[in-house]
C-alpha cells in the first residue's frame, strides 16, 4: 500500500514540475518578434553564360546498302516462335506465337524423362527412362543377402 501511495506521489509531482516548466517557458521568457535570417545569396548573374557556336555536319559522300538474307528471314517470318518453357516435375508448357499472331500453350505430360527434345515448332518429344523391374530388384538384394549369408557361415566354421 505504501508503494502505490509513493509512486502516485511522484507522478504527481513529476507532473506538476513539467506544467510548471512548460508554462514558464512560454510565458516569462518571451521576448519582442524574433528575426528569421537565411543565409541565401542573390546575385543578379549566378551562371556564367556559355555560348555555343553552331558545327556544321558532315554529310557522307557514300553510302552502302547491304542486302540481307532474304531466304532465312522468311522462313523465321513463316515459322512459329518458341516465348518460353516451363518445366515441372508432372507437366511441361510451352508458349508459341504462330506465324499468324496467334499466341499457343501447349501442354505435354511428363513422366519419368531421360532425355526431352523441343523443335522449332514447338512440338516436344519425351523419352522415358527404362523402368527396371521390381521383382529384379529383390532377387538382386536376396540374392546379396543369401550369398553373404553362405559365405559368412563357411568363414565361422574355419
Amino acid at each position: 500500500m505504501t508503494k502505490g501511495l509513493t509512486y502516485f506521489m511522484m507522478g504527481v509531482l513529476a507532473s506538476g514540475i513539467l506544467l510548471y516548466l512548460f508554462w514558464a517557458e512560454g510565458c516569462l521568457h518571451s521576448t519582442g518578434p524574433s528575426i528569421i535570417q537565411t543565409d541565401t545569396i542573390y546575385v543578379d548573374k549566378p551562371y556564367k553564360e556559355i555560348i555555343i557556336k553552331e558545327v556544321e555536319v558532315e554529310k557522307p559522300v557514300k553510302v552502302y546498302i547491304y542486302k540481307t538474307d532474304t531466304v532465312y528471314r522468311e522462313r523465321i517470318e513463316r515459322d512459329t516462335l518458341i516465348t518460353s518453357v516451363e518445366l515441372t516435375p508432372r507437366l511441361a508448357k510451352i508458349h508459341t506465337i504462330t506465324p499468324e499472331g496467334l499466341p499457343l500453350i501447349t501442354e505435354y505430360p511428363l513422366p519419368e524423362h531421360r532425355d526431352i527434345k523441343i523443335d522449332h515448332k514447338g512440338n516436344m518429344e519425351v523419352k522415358r527412362k527404362r523402368r527396371r523391374r521390381k521383382f529384379w530388384r529383390r532377387m538382386e538384394r536376396v540374392g546379396i543377402l543369401v550369398g553373404g549369408t553362405l559365405i559368412g557361415s563357411r568363414l565361422a566354421k574355419r
